[in-house]
């Protein structure tokens, strides 16, 4: 997978994201062993770089170049 630097994540794109996916801050800490302290920071201040790409894969499951899975 090819990694772009000038990805970028803003807070307000987390929190919508979360939303979205129905994912809590203490679920995604859960489950990714992270605490609950780091994952309100990146809500509130966003990601950029291989850091954005991989919070938006542990939130949404699926990195930022992987194409949409057709659902049957």
């Amino acid at each position: 997978m090819p990694t772009n630097p000038n990805y970028k994540l803003p807070g307000a794109m987390v929190r919508r994201l979360m939303r979205k996916h129905g994912v809590t801050i203490r679920a995604l800490a859960g489950k990714h062993n992270l605490t609950l302290k780091h994952v309100r920071e990146v809500r509130r201040n966003g990601v950029c770089g291989f850091l954005a790409n991989e919070w938006h894969y542990l939130i949404t499951g699926q990195w930022f170049d992987q194409r949409p899975v057709a659902q049957h």
